[in-house]
Parts: structure tokens; C-alpha cells; sequence
């Protein structure tokens, strides 16, 4: 879930967003996927923690315009700073197992049997 959210997301801005429009681990600071792979859980932690706080300090009420996508990622980084609290702070997060390639490559071999 933490690679799922810090990799694709966020999807979208809205304009008046001044947060960088990248994904979740470019504005985290890393410089690539192996160096997040790499990042010990406690930095990873921090780093997620420190943007959360600033997202939620726009203190958005609903009506803004940018309420829906200052809403959406606090939720984002709240269940990421979650999941991450599941796990040992002194351990790396580690790689992805199985490249987004090889998982797709599968798509569409299953025949529907019936």
C-alpha cells in the first residue's frame, strides 16, 4: 500500500494547488524508486509526517476550490504514515517484488470459463 501511494499518487491538481505536480516520492525528496526502496522507515516516516503537515496546514474549508484535493491527500498521506507505523522504524522500506511490467504482462492471458 505505501509503494501503491507513494508512487502514483497524487493523480490530479487543481489550479491554485502549490504543491509540486509530481507524485508522492519525487516530493518526499527522493531522487529515484531504488533510493525510496532504500529509505529507512523512521526518515520515510518523518518525510511523509512533514508533508502531511503542510498540506494540512492550508486549512481548507469545504467550498474551496482546493478543499476536494487537500482532502484526498491528507487521506493519502495519512494512510501511508499508517501503515508505515506498522513497521519496524529501523528497517528499510524495501523493493518492489515484482515490476508494474511483469504484473501486466498477465493481463488479459485469463479466459473466462463458463
Amino acid at each position: 500500500m505505501v509503494y501503491s501511494i507513494l508512487l502514483d499518487n497524487p493523480t490530479f491538481w487543481v489550479p491554485g494547488d502549490d504543491l509540486p505536480h509530481e507524485r508522492y516520492w519525487k516530493i518526499l525528496g527522493y531522487g529515484s524508486v531504488e533510493d525510496l526502496g532504500n529509505a529507512k522507515i523512521s526518515e520515510l516516516s518523518k518525510r511523509v509526517n512533514d508533508l502531511l503537515n503542510k498540506v494540512g496546514s492550508k486549512k481548507l474549508k469545504r467550498g474551496d476550490p482546493l478543499y476536494p484535493s487537500y482532502f484526498h491527500r491528507s487521506n493519502q498521506l495519512f494512510a501511508t504514515l499508517f501503515a508505515l507505523s506498522q513497521m519496524n522504524n529501523n528497517e528499510i522500506l524495501g523493493h518492489l517484488k515484482y515490476s508494474r511490467d511483469d504484473l501486466w504482462k498477465f493481463q488479459g492471458v485469463a479466459k473466462v470459463v463458463g
